[in-house]
């Protein structure tokens, strides 16, 4: 809490600051101000926070004098300087302009200076001015608001709740989509059987069991360019109006949306703007299908016939009549969306890819979960060991999962948390996989081991050269306290993964030296060896692994080659090792920070590949 004297200074900085805004507004002789106080700040501006401003009278182009005011907060000047026009158009007839009249100017990095708060209010003040000249000239006004046609939709919303979830990627051509409702949100997929398979892994069997029998028709209509808000639809017809003004396929999307027994007909208008794709949706209830009829009247849509008997004409009618619609918002789920906002374009390829994980341990885990934050649609994971409780300080799973199969675990885990994706653990070990399915490894894209196991990833390199390396194969692991680690591809071309490691599995060319006889730890109830290291080291390893995959997923590598990362050489010397000639000869002798770097895997003396 601040104390008492350094309150008494912030005020003092504020009321200077405002001295120094109404010094700079006087210099300005085209201009006539008054002050603004709290009180009547609170008065027009009441879902606000403003306590102090200027009520300025400009003169613009077209003759007309209007009033603007330059508003600040209690926490002026380290905050922003708004502007507002007084003498305003009805609402949403000017874009930019809220319902208040506070204008939504660009962001700039002058808005906010403490020590210069009279050039951060004129700055505010000539920005607005220019804003209101373009706006009485007119070419900006069609033009902002149809390629910000979400924000003033939003604007002029019945309902500013997001209760419309969307499950598709947002692009033309109209066409039918299908919709369950569930929690109080409606779910809008492609078609059931996405649909399903998205509230399944989300929710469950049971659940996915319960609401896949309810699924109904909704209507995509896509606009030849977005609506301005003159052009929102009111009521049901508006909506048939906007289809017929597009092409038969959006005619036949809202009259199949129509044509099911439900209490509410979904019409989502879809069209570019600048920011890319957007989706607006309406909601027709047809329980009231006349403007003004009595809200308690119920089962309007089928009364005078019985409930599944009631002839199309008839829904159609009652559907796109004179009811008035509610205009809601999206909340997009699609898979663009997630992993993007749908403008990284390696989300459209990483959505098209399938990989398999071998060990679903310290390093396998965060790796995995990389793979499906980035996207990546398949992702099979392989490991038949059990989540014990000294995994849990290093693992993405945590003590929930104590006693779990980690790979049919950490699937479940993400999954749910991922449900555009399928993640799916096996609990077995790679030589039944190479036995019994093969048609996994050769389906997939790319190939990930992370089992610390040389007898395993022995088998695993086998098979890939027997098979041609059709595909790439990642093997990753950590070096002793987690001082270094490795991702090697072994590609098309180049060595094997037997080319660098001995007849042990370790590699002939390691990153760190130990003082030889230095003891291994031990666990206290068996001869299980190990080195201590903690979740910090080992996130500079899972990131190099997972983004050599992601880069193998993107554009395979033809050449085998080997990334390493190294820790600083004071974390290193303080546990009592040192680099190896390959860092050295690589990063120099002053390598003072952690470091990433590139070597090749050649072909060797292998009885495996040569």
């Amino acid at each position: 809490m601040l104390n008492p004297a350094r309150l008494d200074e912030k005020e003092t900085d504020r009321k200077r600051a405002l001295l120094d805004v109404e010094r700079a507004l006087r210099k300005i002789g085209s201009i006539s101000f008054e002050r603004l106080g709290d009180n009547k700040l609170r008065s027009i501006y009441k879902t606000r926070h403003f306590t102090d401003g200027w009520r300025i009278s400009v003169s613009f182009s077209d003759g007309v004098t209007r009033r603007l005011d330059l508003i600040v907060s209690r926490l002026f000047p380290v905050t922003a300087v708004r502007a507002a026009l007084v003498d305003r158009p009805e609402y949403l007839t000017w874009p930019h302009i809220e319902h208040d009249g506070i204008l939504c100017l660009l962001a700039n990095a002058s808005e906010i200076d403490p020590d210069r708060p009279e050039e951060v209010a004129l700055n505010i003040l000539h920005r607005s001015i220019k804003l209101i000249e373009e706006l009485i000239e007119g070419t900006i006004v069609d033009r902002d608001f149809k390629e910000e046609f979400l924000t003033y939709w939003f604007y002029g919303a019945t309902d500013s709740a997001k209760d419309v979830v969307t499950l598709f990627a947002p692009n033309p051509p109209s066409r039918v989509l299908r919709v369950i409702n569930h929690g109080g949100l409606t779910y809008v997929a492609e078609n059931d059987v996405s649909l399903v398979r998205w509230i399944r892994n989300r929710f469950g069997r049971k659940v996915a069991n319960k609401v896949s029998a309810h699924s109904i028709p909704a209507a995509l209509v896509w606009l030849d360019q977005p609506l301005l808000p003159s052009q929102y639809p009111q009521t049901g017809q508006d909506v048939l109006t906007i289809a017929k003004g597009q092409d038969s396929e959006a005619v036949d999307a809202v009259t199949e949306a129509a044509l099911h027994d439900g209490d509410v007909s979904l019409t989502l208008f879809g069209a570019e703007g600048r920011g890319g794709p957007g989706l607006v949706p309406v909601q027709i209830d047809r329980e009231n299908s006349r403007r003004g009829m009595n809200r308690r009247a119920k089962d309007q849509l089928h009364k005078g016939f019985r409930r599944g008997k009631t002839p199309c004409e008839v829904k159609l009618a009652k559907t796109y009549g004179g009811n008035k619609v509610r205009r809601s918002q999206v909340d997009r789920a699609d898979a663009q969306w997630v992993h993007g906002r749908g403008k990284d374009p390696r989300s459209v390829t990483l959505a098209q890819k399938t990989t398999t994980v071998f060990g679903c341990g310290s390093v396998g885990s965060f790796v995995i979960e990389n793979l499906a934050r980035s996207g990546v649609r398949t992702i099979n994971l392989v490991d038949y060991d059990k989540m014990v409780w000294a995994n849990v300080g290093r693992h993405s799973l945590g003590a929930s999962s104590v006693g779990e199969n980690k790979a049919v675990a950490l699937a479940e885990k993400l999954q749910q948390e991922f449900p555009h994706l399928d993640i799916v653990g096996h609990d077995t070990s790679v030589l039944a996989i190479l036995e019994h399915d093969e048609m996994q490894l050769l389906n997939s894209d790319l190939i990930l081991s992370m089992m610390g196991n040389w007898a395993a990833e022995s088998a695993l390199n086998k098979w890939h050269e027997q098979t041609g390396r059709e595909r790439p194969i990642i093997y990753g692991w950590t070096e002793n306290h987690a001082m270094a680690g490795s991702a090697v591809v072994i590609a098309k071309n180049g060595g094997c993964l037997n080319c660098g490691l001995n007849r042990t599995g370790t590699p002939h060319k390691t990153a760190i030296i130990w003082p030889e006889g230095r003891e291994l730890n031990t666990e206290p109830s068996c001869s299980d060896h190990y080195q201590p290291y903690g979740a910090i080291e080992l996130a500079f390893i899972t990131s190099l692994i997972s983004n050599v995959a992601i880069d193998g997923l993107l554009e395979a590598s033809n050449e085998s080659y080997r990334a390493i990362w190294v820790s600083s050489l004071q974390r290193l010397a303080n546990l009592g090792g040192k680099f190896s000639n390959t860092v050295l000869d690589e990063l120099g002798e002053k390598t003072a920070g952690s470091s990433i770097f590139h070597i090749p895997w050649v072909a060797g003396d292998c009885a495996i590949c040569n």
